[in-house]
């Protein structure tokens, strides 16, 4: 009984209705922006560009709340610029078989905006703040990928053909940025393929991993340098930020941060809040700003993996034993692999079980591998730590491609709405239970102990 008014009292019901709206608020706002219309004049403005496989260039642009693709326009537009023309608007589809569209939708990029080669493009001549400062990420985000390709094919070269001939230079310094920026120009389908088939695509995308990553680094610097609690929360959201410029508003940074600035809120105010709480906090507040995140496979994918971290049971228990912290680990990865699942099997419509064991031994590695791909961009110096990172990578590029094809994988048959929702209903059941009888014992143990302590005395 006790456990039962724990789950459903008064705040979790509220935040449980909450969300509800806040979910069909989203499918009701897309399902609203799908309906066809003919081309009309459309304002948006370029935040970034890309090359897809063929070589032809990918804008991504801003229009209103939305972010669209622009696919080989006639001419060449300039990053920073906001531009007006009759466009048609195309939505890309969750189910869709395309994988470029399934990509996109992993990026939080809704549609695609077809220009009408029959009007004049009207470009705003004029550069605003907003502008410059994304034209600056731009050549920054070009100067880090010259950093990495010249360490990858040039200083180590010798070194990554020696330990891996069969690999390109290119792939290599394109792991460095991918673990950094999130950028995976360089990295051939096959091999983006491969990482799949191991569960490892995460290493090779964008995510919060970068936001954790980089405010615990800096924090435990500033709290070294004994500045005040204050000065160390302004200085990580000010990091924060600079991390969402550098590699662009994608769900799964947005999702970082907005969480972290809901923790460090409340200890501003000096209360504090449950990571899981913290975390569907900060989901409904993404999607009151932008509903259209609910169809981000990114999204899905962020918030179901942190979840599934935040309810480890292992968080429980003592984590000074080796055995403990193994299994903890262990755990971490079956919960992401469990919670995860449906979105995974809907979107590639299969899943492999030895992703557990690799990521169980890679997890462990990539943060020292990401610290000194960030070191390895310090000027003049920045070359002596990228020599571990060139041979990790090049040894990860070797046992991918010679690893993966050989993966025998489990094919399912894609989850129905009603199938996800039950799926979800009993993991979640199994697992607050599982946690909520382990506080409950490790409690009982402790006052029996403080118990025998005062009969002793």
């Amino acid at each position: 009984m006790t456990m039962v008014r724990k789950i459903f009292n008064g705040a979790n019901l509220f935040l449980f209705v909450l969300v509800i709206f806040v979910i069909i608020n989203s499918l009701l706002s897309f399902s609203e922006s799908k309906k066809s219309s003919p081309p009309i004049k459309k304002s948006f403005r370029v935040l970034s560009s890309n090359k897809d496989n063929f070589n032809q260039s990918i804008y991504f642009a801003k229009s209103g709340l939305e972010i669209f693709t622009i696919t080989n326009p006639q001419v060449n537009l300039r990053i920073g610029s906001q531009y007006k023309i009759d466009a048609l608007t195309k939505r890309y589809e969750y189910n869709s078989q395309n994988f470029n569209q399934s990509y996109f939708l992993s990026l939080g990029v809704t549609g695609q905006l077809e220009l009408s080669k029959d009007s004049q493009l009207l470009v705003d001549q004029n550069c605003d703040w907003f502008c410059s400062i994304l034209r600056r990420v731009d050549l920054l985000q070009k100067n880090i990928k010259k950093t990495y390709l010249n360490a990858s094919c040039i200083e180590f070269a010798k070194i990554n053909e020696f330990l891996n001939p069969k690999i390109k230079c290119q792939e290599v310094a394109a792991l460095s940025s991918g673990l950094i920026t999130g950028d995976t120009d360089g990295i051939e389908k096959s091999t983006n393929d491969n990482f799949k088939k191991l569960g490892l695509a995460h290493l090779v995308a964008v995510s919060g991993f970068q936001v954790v990553l980089l405010t615990s680094f800096l924090e435990r610097i500033l709290f070294k340098l004994s500045l005040p609690k204050y000065l160390r929360i302004l200085l990580s959201v000010f990091s924060m930020l600079l991390l969402i410029l550098l590699v662009g508003p994608q769900p799964p940074v947005l999702r970082s941060v907005m969480t972290l600035l809901i923790i460090y809120l409340a200890l501003s105010l000096g209360r504090s809040v449950e990571y899981i709480r913290a975390l569907i906090y900060s989901a409904i507040v993404l999607l009151f700003i932008n509903p259209y995140y609910i169809y981000s496979i990114s999204f899905q994918l962020s918030f179901l993996a942190s979840f599934a971290l935040g309810s480890n049971i292992f968080d429980q228990v003592d984590p000074t034993k080796f055995l403990i912290k193994f299994f903890k680990n262990l755990s971490s990865n079956i919960l992401i692999f469990l919670f995860t699942l449906p979105i995974l099997i809907n979107l590639a419509g299969f899943v492999s079980p030895i992703s557990i064991v690799v990521n169980l031994f890679l997890i462990p590695i990539i943060p020292i591998i990401s610290i000194l791909n960030i070191f390895g961009l310090i000027p003049i110096l920045g070359s002596i730590f990228l020599l571990i990172p060139n041979i990790f990578q090049s040894f990860l590029l070797f046992f991918t491609n010679d690893v993966g094809p050989n993966i025998a994988l489990l094919e399912l048959q894609a989850f129905s709405l009603f199938e996800i929702f039950i799926y979800y209903f009993l993991l979640s059941c199994f697992v607050f239970t599982s946690k909520i009888l382990l506080m409950n014992k490790k409690r009982a143990v402790i006052d029996s102990s403080e118990s025998t302590k005062n009969l002793n005395e």
